[in-house]
């Protein structure tokens, strides 16, 4: 057995996934052994440590307090936090708290640990009382989110992003290189590391896909195949690597459990003809993508020109928060024509500003006040079928994207299988399924018959392909 510190797994996966022979490494997250935020130099098949920070001076724990503190759980309610923070403004007195909270020093950063769980804690685990004293009482999870709720994500997310500003620039000094490569569980908010890419801090920037922690078991393997002599580096363009279900398998599943469907000549073509008529529909398609994003794989997929279909999704399909954010998945050949300042994005993992003219186009996948998006960038070499549907789409309404959540609900990891796609779609208010090259369509009416299916559908498992 071979051992490797938590943060090296994750550099190695940002430097040897980067396609990059020469960049600065900086890894962060809430902690990994005693470590906080690692610096790493990459040359070649190396990699050097340059410098760390420990514990308790975290910019993991300093979100994850900031998410327990307005109700959610911390480690799983920091997506809702970075989703909220766009609806608030700027205020002084929050702005003075959290900059004494966080502070930016000459060697990285410096957190109050008596905000965090080193104090007292009469309210939360991930934060103490001393939050309490400066920010009032904290929101009970069923409690209405108010506007002062709404300026606390804001200068929360705000001194993040300018703590990752400081850190990269420090990375990079210390490095002396012009390329940057980041990683860990602080790397998956894309409000950051799209102000990383708009501050231009280097000239080459690598966001690693599989930034949490279940990417650190491939940063291990990379690690111990290196040490016995191979080369791991490659350049990533897809995390398309999971299981895959032919048409064989699928259609056992929907037999088995007495299903309506049809077999499509094109499914990418029948696909996007039913989003540009306002329907909802699943994606089912070639292997399940690793990582926490929907990227052509397992997807629910809907018109992003209906500003409708965000409370529409959100309300009736993944049963979650109306204010929670959806991505746009868009024709990279066309990227341009809606993100200012672009770079292939094929990972779903930077925010970008959407040019003023275009935002109309796509109003269902643009955060709310910040007029930006969460883009992912199609290859047709990479993704062929997805990318035929969203050329489809664009031949019917001139728009090149459309709009690409998870093929789950709230509460629920993405599916994997037949059956979780299928038990998925008929517990939802998905209007279709497109899973292989069937499809799989709701009548308009409510059918009794179709009650509680999603609670039913306990068919003999799928096997699970190598």
């Amino acid at each position: 057995m071979r051992f490797y510190r938590h943060h090296l797994c994750h550099a190695a996966t940002a430097f040897y996934c980067s396609g990059l022979n020469e960049a600065a490494v900086l890894v962060f997250d809430g902690h990994g052994e005693e470590r906080t935020v690692s610096i790493y130099h990459g040359e070649g098949r190396s990699l050097r440590e340059v410098r760390y920070i420990g514990l308790p001076h975290s910019l993991g724990w300093f979100y994850s307090a900031a998410t327990e503190y307005l109700g959610w759980d911390a480690n799983e309610g920091e997506v809702k936090l970075m989703g909220l923070a766009p609806y608030g403004r700027p205020e002084p007195t929050l702005r003075a708290f959290v900059e004494e909270f966080l502070q930016l020093t000459e060697d990285g950063i410096r957190i109050d640990p008596d905000c965090m769980f080193y104090g007292r804690r009469s309210y939360g685990r991930f934060f103490g009382d001393k939050l309490v004293d400066r920010l009032g009482i904290p929101r009970s999870p069923d409690e209405e989110i108010t506007q002062r709720h709404r300026d606390i994500a804001f200068a929360v997310q705000q001194r993040l992003e300018e703590a990752a500003l400081h850190l990269a620039r420090l990375a990079l000094k210390e490095t002396g290189s012009r390329n940057l490569c980041v990683a860990g569980g602080v790397a998956l908010n894309c409000k950051m590391t799209g102000a990383l890419h708009r501050a231009r801090v280097a000239e080459r920037l690598f966001v690693q896909p599989l930034s949490y922690d279940a990417g650190g078991a491939m940063g291990a393997a990379m690690l111990a195949s290196e040490q016995g002599g191979d080369d791991t580096r490659f350049a990533m363009n897809h995390v398309q690597v999971g299981p895959e279900y032919d048409d064989a398998e699928i259609e056992a599943v929907l037999r088995r459990n007495g299903l309506s469907y049809r077999r499509c000549d094109d499914i990418a073509d029948e696909v996007a003809t039913l989003i540009a008529d306002g329907k909802v529909v699943g994606w089912f398609q070639g292997r399940m993508e690793a990582g926490p994003r929907a990227l052509g794989g397992r997807s629910i997929l809907a018109d992003p020109r209906r500003a409708s279909m965000r409370d529409l999704v959100n309300d009736k399909v993944q049963f979650r928060e109306r204010w929670r954010p959806f991505a746009l998945s868009i024709l990279a050949e066309h990227a341009a024509d809606y993100l200012v300042d672009p770079v292939d994005a094929p990972f779903m993992v930077m925010a970008f500003e959407v040019v003023a003219s275009r935002r109309d186009q796509i109003a269902a996948a643009l955060h709310a006040g910040a007029y930006t998006t969460r883009p992912h960038t199609v290859h047709r070499d990479v993704n062929p079928l997805f990318w035929d549907m969203i050329e489809a789409f664009r031949r019917r309404t001139g728009v090149p994207g459309v709009l690409n959540t998870s093929l789950n609900v709230k509460g629920e990891a993405i599916v994997c299988s037949p059956t979780d796609a299928v038990r998925c779609f008929y517990g939802t208010g998905m209007d279709a399924l497109a899973i292989g090259r069937f499809l799989l369509e709701k009548p308009g009416f409510h059918n009794p018959a179709l009650d509680g299916l999603a609670t039913e559908l306990l068919a003999v498992p799928e096997r699970l392909p190598s």
